[in-house]
Order: structure tokens, then C-alpha cells, then sequence
């Protein structure tokens, strides 16, 4: 779905992509892409419920706090990928992680 959406969105469509990061050993870049009516098409995704935020990259972003309140609001709507979402099963399995990390470094 997020595929298709992407496409209904960006296919012979003039795009703007702004760049906001490389990575000078790998030269991968990161950014955003915007639609002809100035919308970030990575907060459309978000809304939608169709994609997630990676963190160490969007907490980079210009436009994070917009991408933090997309994901929100889709957790809390319980929208495609956060269908079945539980705030307290992340949390603890968060907890389980972090045990079972600790556990092996004793």
C-alpha cells in the first residue's frame, strides 16, 4: 500500500527532493520529498499508518517533530502497521531487551 501510494503521489509528478545529510563514508543521503502542493510525502506515509520512523535518522531531520506527530496519530488510531500496537507490549519487550542484554554481559 505504501508502494502504491507513493506512486499515486510521486509518478509524473514534478517532486522537490531536499537533501539533508550524507554520509561521507558510504555517501548515502538522507532527506525529504516534497509534492507539488509542498506536502512532505514521509508525513503522508506516516499519517497513513504505512511506514515508521527510524529514529537516528529522523531525529536528524528538519522535519522531525512533524514525523513524530504522524506516527502518533496513527498509533494512536490503530491505523495498517499499528493495527495490533500496544504501548505496553513495546514496552515491555523494551524491558526484556534490556535485561536479557544485561544478562549477557554478566
Amino acid at each position: 500500500e505504501a508502494l502504491a501510494m507513493t506512486r499515486a503521489l510521486c509518478l509524473q509528478r514534478d517532486v522537490t527532493v531536499e537533501v539533508e545529510g550524507v554520509n561521507d563514508k558510504t555517501g548515502v543521503f538522507s532527506g525529504s520529498i516534497f509534492l507539488p502542493d509542498k506536502r512532505n510525502l514521509s508525513v503522508l506515509l506516516l499519517e497513513a499508518g504505512l511506514a515508521t520512523r527510524f529514529g537516528p535518522a529522523a531525529d536528524r531531520s528538519p522535519h522531525s517533530t512533524a514525523m513524530f506527530e504522524a506516527e502518533t496519530a496513527a498509533k494512536e488510531r490503530g491505523i495498517k502497521l499499528w493495527e495490533n500496537y500496544s504501548e505496553q507490549a513495546e514496552a515491555e519487550a523494551a524491558a526484556a531487551a534490556a535485561a536479557a542484554a544485561a544478562a549477557g554481559v554478566e
